[in-house]
């Protein structure tokens, strides 16, 4: 038993002191036999709580039906290995009004946006951007083509250009943020 027997002698003293002055103050001598029938219903049905707890174990049983369900929910989440998450009717709307928003501060830091993904579990807003090219094909038809100075870099050169373009993008997920209204922990940013 999930109590102790004086527990239960408790709750059985209260039942049985409330149970008798009900019937001292109901509203006459005919409803006393329904009364009592009543109460030794649940007087009965309290005997038989601690009882049927004690031979079935239902305390094991609710925990057993609470890991059941965490399982399930598990697998809902988790098929094959990949996060699913439902796609709501709105995402992709909203997956596009987010793409138009950040277009012109990702253009200034010489990205694109590409798509923009919604995840409800966590909360989290991926924005996936590529690397703006040199020129749109219609521009560079009119324009000449021309090399760049050719130059070779040291390893720690090439870590300075990682950690500016690390620098690059943690200044473009605050404006991105801000555009959107929203906190950087629910932002993200993948290059394509």
């Amino acid at each position: 038993m999930g109590y102790s027997f004086l527990e239960f002698m408790k709750r059985m003293g209260i039942f049985i002191v409330c149970a008798q002055s009900m019937m001292h103050f109901t509203a006459g001598k005919a409803y006393e036999k329904y009364i009592k029938l009543l109460i030794g219903i649940m007087l009965l049905g309290q005997i038989i709580t601690p009882v049927r707890a004690l031979f079935l174990g239902s305390e094991n049983a609710e925990i057993w039906q609470m890991a059941e369900t965490f399982r399930e929910e598990l697998e809902k989440a988790y098929a094959g290995g990949e996060p699913v998450y439902e796609k709501l009717p709105l995402t992709d709307a909203l997956g596009e009004e987010i793409v138009s928003r950040l277009q012109e501060t990702a253009s200034r830091y010489g990205y694109r946006v590409e798509e923009a993904a919604l995840s409800e579990e966590p909360p989290l807003i991926t924005v996936i951007v590529e690397e703006n090219e040199i020129g749109n094909e219609m521009e560079n038809k009119n324009k000449r083509i021309a090399i760049d100075k050719i130059s070779i870099h040291t390893k720690e050169e090439k870590n300075v250009e990682k950690e500016t373009d690390s620098r690059i993008k943690e200044e473009m997920l605050k404006e991105f943020a801000g555009c959107l209204g929203t906190q950087e922990a629910y932002l993200e940013i993948r290059e394509r």
